[in-house]
């Protein structure tokens, strides 16, 4: 697995690009970072970008670790919207993460095939 983070200050953001196999220790580990860069304000959208995601290992047990290190970081990573894009073999996987971290107030989440839906439903022009 491969990943890059970046925090756009200016448009309330923080993209991550993620590839090749993926599994619950690395999707921690990136959330982690995200949320300790030091430019990263609660509040602030995230957009996964997972296209080029060849597999995403995460059991249901995995799956409550994610939610629960979210429900700790609840504070932290504070209201807003979380827009994933993956390909379409991808999204199934996707809406268990989504229905596993529903529980987590203030924060809107979507799943996207396309980087132009994901970017106007964050109401972005300018991120790649």
């Amino acid at each position: 697995m491969a990943f890059t983070r970046t925090v756009y200050e200016d448009s309330h953001l923080g993209l991550v690009h993620v590839s090749g196999a993926v599994d619950v220790e690395e999707l921690l580990h990136i959330m982690q970072s995200l949320m300790e860069d030091p430019s990263w304000k609660p509040g602030f959208n995230v957009l996964w970008d997972g296209l080029r995601i060849t597999e995403l290992v995460v059991s249901d047990e995995e799956m409550r670790r994610v939610s629960e290190l979210s429900r700790k970081r609840t504070a932290r990573l504070g209201p807003g919207k979380t827009a994933f894009l993956v390909s379409e073999d991808k999204k199934q996987d996707i809406y268990r993460m989504i229905n596993a971290l529903a529980q987590i107030e203030g924060r809107e989440r979507q799943v996207f095939s396309t980087l132009p839906e994901a970017k106007r439903w964050l109401g972005l022009s300018d991120v790649d």
